[in-house]
């Protein structure tokens, strides 16, 4: 049985999503739909230069083109059609695609300019918004590595969503920036496949089984159409995200901190 309040946070926080975040959720959610029918016109082509245009245009969606890492993720991709090719052959992604295949994805889609959190972002939109995107957001909020003030959150009861959510401890480290702001470990060979693992074993599965509760407890969210729409996975990862991105303050200096009073290392 879904907690009300746990019910009332994925609820609210949906309904507040936009990126970027001077964007409104109506441009928004109309510049998703775009991508994802753009994906599905890619996907369902065949062809090497529609499926790099996709991938190019949610790399410059999810990474703002900061520094030109776009621009240069663009370059890197246009010198390796063999791994667009190799990409095509496990397409498409679906729910029934295997967890090997979705890995075996995600590592055609990673490149220098282009790691985990953005490959996630490009498998999402090439399974038609299936799989949800991994973000530091998500990863630290799965991992409870958060600031412990978040537990003084009044409006909802973060402590039962931990507990609602499960433990998933993804590895992040400092983003080298003396900001205290975090980043996902996703540098090293090591670190990508631990992130990735987690990420296609462990966070897919628990959003789709919470997504499954939630329906089942007829709990829905209010679209931009003004309808009621029911949760997927997808929703869920956006409730968090954007719970993050409003809130950076809870989300940084975590390692200068104690660690969260009273929290389970398990469930």
């Amino acid at each position: 049985m879904i907690d009300r309040r746990v019910a009332d946070f994925f609820q609210y926080w949906r309904q507040q999503y936009q990126w970027p975040l001077r964007r409104s959720r109506v441009n928004t959610e109309r510049k998703i739909q775009e991508f994802k029918e753009n994906a599905r016109l890619a996907v369902a082509s065949g062809k090497e230069e529609r499926l790099a245009s996709t991938l190019i245009q949610v790399h410059r969606w999810k990474t703002r083109n900061q520094a030109g890492i776009t621009d240069d993720y663009a370059r890197q991709l246009n010198k390796t059609p063999k791994r667009l090719r190799e990409l095509q052959k496990v397409l498409p992604l679906t729910l029934e695609s295997p967890n090997e295949i979705l890995k075996k994805a995600l590592d055609l889609l990673r490149f220098p300019d282009c790691n985990l959190p953005v490959c996630t972002a490009q498998l999402s939109f090439l399974s038609g918004r299936v799989f949800p995107i991994l973000d530091r957001f998500l990863a630290q909020f799965f991992s409870r590595k958060v600031h412990p003030m978040i537990l003084k959150w009044a409006d909802f009861d973060i402590l039962n969503v931990f507990e609602t959510l499960g433990l998933i401890d993804f590895a992040l480290e400092d983003d080298g920036r003396g900001k205290g702001v975090p980043r996902m470990a996703v540098y090293t060979e090591k670190f990508y496949r631990y992130n990735r693992n987690l990420f296609v074993d462990e966070l897919i599965p628990r959003l789709q089984n919470l997504a499954k509760q939630l329906g089942e407890a007829d709990i829905t969210y209010e679209g931009i159409d003004r309808n009621l729409h029911y949760f997927t996975s997808v929703d869920l990862q956006m409730a968090i995200f954007i719970f993050g991105k409003k809130n950076p303050r809870l989300f940084r200096q975590f390692y200068k901190v104690p660690p969260i009073p009273s929290m389970p290392t398990h469930l």
